[in-house]
C-alpha cells in the first residue's frame, strides 16, 4: 500500500462531529476523577520512562485540534521532543496522523484501543442487530504503522489487555451508548 492509497481510505467518519465534542466535553469529569497514570498502571507510562522520552529541557505536545490546526501557522513543525495520541479522538485520519509525526522531532507515542469488548454495549448491538464496529480500530493501527513505514521511521506496535470496569449508572450509561 502506498502513501496516497492510505490518504484515500483514512479519513474522518464523522457523522455529527458535534456529537462527539459532547461526548467527550461529557465524559471529561469521569476522567478527570480517575489516579493519573504511572508506570505501574499505564503501558503508554512505562514505554515513555523505559525509551527516555521525557528528559529535562524536552518539550512534549499533548492537546489540540489536528483536524483544523496548520503546523506552519503554530511554528510546530518538527518542534516537540515528544508528541503523545494518548486515547484521543484527534487521530481519525491520515492527515491527522501526519501532522502528529511532523510536529515531532523526536517521538511520537499513539495509544489507541483495538479488539476492545464492551459487555453492555455489546449487547445492546445484539439486541438492535447491530454489528460489532471493530473495523475502524484495527484500521487506525494499520494504517498509521503504514504511514509512519513509508515515511522512513521504523514504528513498533505493544499491545497490552487491560479490563475498564465502570460504575456508570444505567440511566446515564443508557443517555451515552444511545
Amino acid at each position: 500500500m502506498n502513501i496516497e492509497t492510505i490518504m484515500d481510505l483514512w479519513k474522518p467518519n464523522h457523522s455529527n462531529p458535534k456529537a462527539g465534542v459532547e461526548w467527550w466535553n461529557g465524559s471529561a469529569e469521569k476522567f478527570a476523577a480517575k489516579e493519573l497514570p504511572d508506570a505501574n498502571s499505564s503501558m503508554a507510562m512505562r514505554i515513555i520512562e523505559r525509551e527516555g522520552m521525557i528528559k529535562q529541557g524536552f518539550s512534549a505536545l499533548s492537546n489540540d485540534n489536528w483536524h483544523t490546526l496548520s503546523l506552519k501557522d503554530k511554528g510546530w513543525d518538527k518542534n516537540f521532543d515528544l508528541v503523545l495520541a494518548h486515547m484521543t479522538p484527534a487521530v481519525v485520519s491520515a492527515e491527522s496522523f501526519l501532522k502528529l509525526s511532523e510536529a515531532s522531532r523526536n517521538w511520537v507515542l499513539m495509544v489507541k484501543p483495538t479488539r476492545r469488548t464492551n459487555s453492555v454495549l455489546d449487547e445492546l448491538n445484539r439486541l438492535v442487530g447491530a454489528e460489532k464496529d471493530a473495523k475502524a480500530l484495527d484500521e487506525t493501527m494499520a494504517y498509521s504503522f503504514d504511514l509512519a513505514w513509508l515515511n522512513g521511521y521504523c514504528p513498533r506496535l505493544e499491545y497490552e489487555n487491560q479490563v475498564w470496569e465502570s460504575d456508570t449508572p444505567l440511566e446515564k450509561a443508557i443517555e451515552e451508548y444511545t
